[in-house]
């Protein structure tokens, strides 16, 4: 894995956005130690933890939700997986029907483990492999299933997703005031995995790790801009 400077100043918005994409990619490998990926599995996986971690003011994957003919899904997450694909991260197969992570996806969780799994994350992971243990024996498609029978707040009542219009909002994203427990990332994380959650990684990568030479300079240019 690339390893590049830190910067001076980190954006709210993009650590936010980092903190999934760890979380995601972890959750992914173990949730495969319990057979094939989907992506009714990783969806609906994420949205009874989240939702779960948001009523005990612990920020996991922090993803909106929406209700879709398929029960909760994410556009945040779809986003995220074709940015774990580009970047070789993680595979997907034809119509998302099975997903898997890669030798390289495994390789960065297994680098990211010592800061994941630190003492002071424990509340955060702690909670998210329950849910994966839990869940993990299910399908993808009994996931779904059960995904519709869950009942939310509509209307200023109580309803199950199955009975919720298309469209509804089901779960947004979690207030900083009602965090009481987050992801933390080590500061000297933050440049690299911004780098490699990036659409332009695989063009960076090839670039970097490439013996350079006087006629490359446009091709540097190119990819990195200029002055």
């Amino acid at each position: 894995m690339l390893c590049l400077e830190m910067a001076e100043k980190e954006d709210p918005v993009e650590l936010d956005e980092i903190g999934n994409r760890v979380l995601l990619l972890y959750a992914m490998d173990e949730l495969e130690d319990y057979g094939s990926l989907d992506k009714w599995k990783i969806q609906k996986t994420c949205f009874f933890a989240q939702r779960d971690a948001q009523a005990k003011r612990i920020k996991g994957t922090n993803y909106q939700f929406f209700k879709w003919k398929d029960g909760p899904m994410s556009a945040g997450i779809v986003e995220d997986l074709d940015i774990f694909n580009a970047t070789g991260l993680v595979q997907l197969h034809k119509n998302r029907v099975h997903e898997s992570v890669t030798d390289e996806g495994k390789k960065l969780v297994s680098e990211m483990k010592p800061f994941i799994e630190a003492d002071e994350n424990r509340t955060v992971v702690d909670h998210l492999e329950g849910w994966i243990h839990q869940l993990g024996p299910f399908t993808g498609r009994q996931l779904r299933d059960m995904s519709h029978r869950c009942e939310v707040p509509y209307r200023g009542s109580i309803a199950p997703i199955d009975e919720i219009q298309d469209g509804t909002p089901l779960l947004n994203l979690i207030r900083p005031r009602d965090v009481s427990y987050d992801l933390a990332i080590p500061r000297e994380w933050i440049p690299t995995l911004s780098l490699t959650f990036s659409f332009r990684y695989p063009e960076i990568k090839q670039v970097l790790t490439a013996p350079f030479r006087g006629r490359d300079l446009q091709k540097w240019s190119d990819v990195f801009g200029s002055e």
